[in-house]
């Protein structure tokens, strides 16, 4: 019941945005579940997920969004976040080692 409550609150929105002059832009609108565990019944039947909708488009599901440069996941864990932060920080190392080769004292790269 908690499915029909949000699809009535997004209904809701979106109304409000047409009444003053804005619209959602609906391939940017994602859902994520927030959820301990998968329900046991969606491995075997993805079928049943509740399909929400904007105006005339259906919302897509996904795995994890970024949201104002932070990862969000369904388990609300900082996995992800983690690993690209460690992902992006050692890049930025390895264009330092490849551009200071010119310095001669290691202590100063």
């Amino acid at each position: 019941m908690d499915h029909l409550a949000l699809q009535k609150d997004i209904d809701y929105l979106n109304d409000w945005a047409t009444k003053n002059k804005m619209q959602f832009h609906p391939r940017k609108c994602k859902v994520l579940s927030i959820r301990q565990a998968q329900p046991p019944l969606l491995d075997i039947l993805p079928f049943i997920q509740f399909v929400y909708s904007l105006g005339d488009s259906q919302l897509d599901y996904v795995a994890s969004e970024k949201d104002l440069g932070v990862d969000m996941t369904p388990k609300l864990t900082w996995t992800d976040q983690c690993n690209r932060l460690y992902s992006k920080a050692n890049q930025q190392l390895g264009m330092v080692k490849r551009n200071a080769f010119f310095v001669v004292d290691v202590r100063k790269r």
